[in-house]
């Protein structure tokens, strides 16, 4: 099973500002037309209120870059997944 990480950092490369938990993978199938054509995965990342807060309490912005990436079990393979701006407030954390 591939292991999904994520960061939050003042920039790419700068600070490590928090690590994303997330869901378990949901696998499940793919369905068209009633037909079933594939099977799908889905990876939820989410940060608790305290890091969002720890985030907010010690930053002069709230716009700062994430990345998301899956890696094998024997740590030998990352593939990127997503990446990009992300705000964060005290109301919700947003990728934008």
């Amino acid at each position: 099973m591939w292991n999904p990480l994520g960061q939050i950092r003042t920039k790419a490369g700068g600070k490590l500002l928090a690590e994303f938990g997330f869901e378990p993978i949901i696998l499940a199938d793919k369905v068209e037309n009633g037909q079933i054509v594939g099977v799908y995965s889905r990876i939820a990342p989410f940060l608790t209120s305290i890091q969002t807060l720890a985030i907010l309490a010690t930053m002069p912005t709230n716009l700062w870059e994430y990345d998301i990436v899956l890696q094998n079990p024997n740590l030998t393979q990352v593939f990127a997944v997503s990446e990009g701006p992300v705000e964060v407030s005290d109301r919700v954390t947003v990728i934008v």
